[in-house]
């Protein structure tokens, strides 16, 4: 996609996200990043906050904040995984970091 969401009903969560992945073996989380692509749309601002909001309306898209840590995901028997996502483009850059840097620490 080209242009960020106006908000959480926007036709582009269905056409470039539920649709386009839609088989069986992808009905499992996602947890979503944001971008640049994010942050534009076509005569008005990209609504991020649309994209956290649709984390209540789909049973896949996880994105509880504009950056956020996952569970911690069994992988085997003995290990574990713990996905921290970034807002790639967002403007509190340095509040994101400082929040990483916590997380890493008591990961």
């Amino acid at each position: 996609y080209f242009w960020g969401v106006t908000d959480a009903r926007d036709p582009q969560f269905t056409q470039t996200f539920e649709r386009m992945y839609a088989a069986p073996s992808l009905q499992v989380p996602w947890y979503v990043a944001l971008g640049n692509h994010d942050y534009r749309a076509r005569g008005h601002v990209g609504n991020v906050s649309a994209e956290v909001a649709y984390t209540r309306r789909s049973t896949r898209w996880r994105m509880p904040h504009r950056y956020f840590a996952s569970p911690i995901i069994p992988v085997d028997g003995t290990s574990h995984l713990q996905l921290f996502i970034l807002d790639a483009y967002g403007a509190d850059q340095s509040d994101q970091m400082q929040w990483l840097q916590l997380q890493l620490a008591n990961s």
